[in-house]
């Protein structure tokens, strides 16, 4: 482009001076000249293409005047120049709107939103948590099954509910085993009524056993004999002592003897406790526990230790107060068949086990497995109850 003063060709982004004068842009070659009066803008000739003319109103509807003197390039470069400084001056306008405050606030992106986790369709559903077991609920539970047992069509249930009950010195079940001790066919089974009867402290339990002792049946008065010995009662010690001249015999009648404190038995079952046979050692060992003599207490050790359930070597341990018997104690509970047996020992050791294994047998559909869950509950839950 030219000095709008002087007419001297020059570079506008290399101009000495530039003023804004009407709006527009000037450049000028010096400091006089710029000092001197800016002429009117110089109108577009017709020699312009329609591109270029169509880019020199463009640039005069935003009060930029282009000088069309110089050739095409020049004045490329003056449009160029033109559109530097528009720039320019926008990012003046910019700064000065955010340094007067005017500036709207950028909105903060939003949170990312936490990820969803979904179980897979395979992961089972843990099982609701147990409700705590309540004891004065499960003693309910088995007085409540027991009276269920006692009015049983079967006799035999009827029974069964009796002699579990009868642990609780019930008088309606002594009134049934004494019904039962007069009227039961079997004489065995009479005989095991009466020890029930007399473990209770029922003087007809007692009576019975002793005249059973003079029975013609041998089977008969052994049994009585025996059932008298467990009870720490020593009249049937002489029936007992008959049989240990019996080969057969001896063994047995020794053991029911021991607890008697009888000499002879003992000496019988230390025999038996050093030989080789082991159900004999055994049996001498559980033997001589359950009389409150240790000497076999090594084999009974050895028969918890190897994992085995022998509710005989855990009473004996639980009679001689070794808590080593508490574990097969434990999961004798879940048999039927000895676990009676099982929480009087546990009641012995005065281990309070888990109660929701005999729950659940009291929840169950076997008749017999209930009557028997049901007096362990009484054994272990009953300050009083007889545990003999």
């Amino acid at each position: 482009m030219t000095c709008p003063r002087c007419g001297q060709m020059l570079d506008p982004l290399r101009a000495p001076v530039a003023r804004v004068v009407g709006g527009r842009v000037v450049s000028y070659c010096s400091v006089a000249c710029s000092e001197e009066v800016t002429p009117l803008p110089v109108p577009v000739p017709e020699s312009v293409s329609e591109s270029e003319s169509e880019s020199a109103s463009e640039s005069e509807s935003a009060s930029v005047s282009v000088s069309v003197a110089a050739p095409v390039p020049a004045r490329r470069a003056r449009l160029r120049w033109w559109l530097a400084a528009a720039s320019l001056a926008g990012l003046g306008a910019l700064g000065g709107t955010i340094a007067a405050g005017r500036r709207e606030p950028i909105p903060s992106p939003p949170p990312p939103a936490p990820p969803v986790v979904v179980a897979p369709a395979s992961m089972p559903v843990p099982p609701p948590a147990p409700a705590p077991l309540v004891p004065s609920k499960l003693l309910a539970d088995a007085r409540a099954a027991l009276a269920g047992g006692m009015a049983d069509p079967s006799p035999r249930v009827r029974l069964l509910a009796a002699m579990a009950l009868a642990r609780a010195k019930d008088p309606t079940a002594l009134a049934a085993l004494a019904d039962a001790l007069a009227a039961d066919p079997s004489e065995i089974r009479r005989l095991e009524v009466a020890g029930t009867l007399a473990r209770a402290g029922d003087r007809r339990g007692t009576d019975y056993l002793v005249k059973a002792l003079g029975s013609s049946r041998r089977d008969v008065r052994l049994e009585a004999a025996r059932t008298l010995a467990l009870l720490g009662d020593a009249r049937g010690h002489d029936r007992l002592a008959e049989a240990l001249d019996a080969a057969q015999l001896r063994l047995g009648a020794a053991e029911n003897l021991a607890a008697l404190g009888d000499p002879k038995a003992t000496s019988i079952l230390r025999e038996a406790l050093a030989g080789k046979e082991p159900e004999p050692r055994l049996r001498a060992a559980v033997a001589l526990g359950r009389a409150g003599d240790p000497a076999g207490k090594a084999v009974l050790l050895g028969v918890v230790g190897d994992g085995r359930l022998e509710i005989g070597a855990e009473d004996a341990l639980a009679r001689l107060g070794d808590h080593a018997a508490v574990p097969a104690l434990e999961r004798a509970l879940g048999l039927a068949a000895v676990r009676v047996q099982a929480a009087v020992d546990l009641r012995r050791l005065g281990v309070s086990p888990d109660l929701a294994v005999l729950d659940r047998a009291l929840a169950g559909s076997d008749v017999a497995g209930k009557i028997s869950a049901a007096e362990a509950t009484l054994v272990l839950l009953l300050p009083d109850v007889e545990v003999r």
